[in-house]
């Protein structure tokens, strides 16, 4: 049989995750506490990165249910191709500046420092 689990994230203290879990439960959907996986961390943070989420994947097996609010609190794509990371990371290596592969790339600084940063 399968089991159901839930995944609530927001991106700062002042928010509460207890709001998804509220209107997963209103959705119709049984969770038991102890498959509700909260977390704060911000989207930008690459889904495997997240404790909470590698600590539910880990938990769940195969037929089993994930229900989230919103596809977005699963985090967004990366912006740039695992091609285009490893041209970054070359052209970094290379002492090209992060403002000059961003604007080449038509990405932001912050996509190649976290690009650079992950490396």
């Amino acid at each position: 049989m399968p089991r159901t689990f839930a995944y609530a994230r927001v991106s700062t203290i002042e928010q509460e995750p207890e709001n998804q879990v509220q209107e997963i439960n209103a959705a119709g959907f049984k969770v038991e506490p102890h498959r509700i996986i909260s977390e704060t961390i911000s989207g930008s943070v690459v889904i495997t990165q997240r404790k909470g989420f590698v600590r539910l994947l880990d938990k769940m097996e195969t037929g089993d249910i994930l229900v989230v609010t919103k596809l977005d609190r699963l985090g967004r794509p990366p912006a740039l191709s695992v091609y285009q990371q490893k041209n970054v990371r070359e052209r970094l290596s290379a002492g090209e500046s992060v403002s000059s592969i961003a604007r080449d790339l038509k990405t932001s600084r912050q996509t190649i420092m976290r690009v650079r940063d992950q490396a």
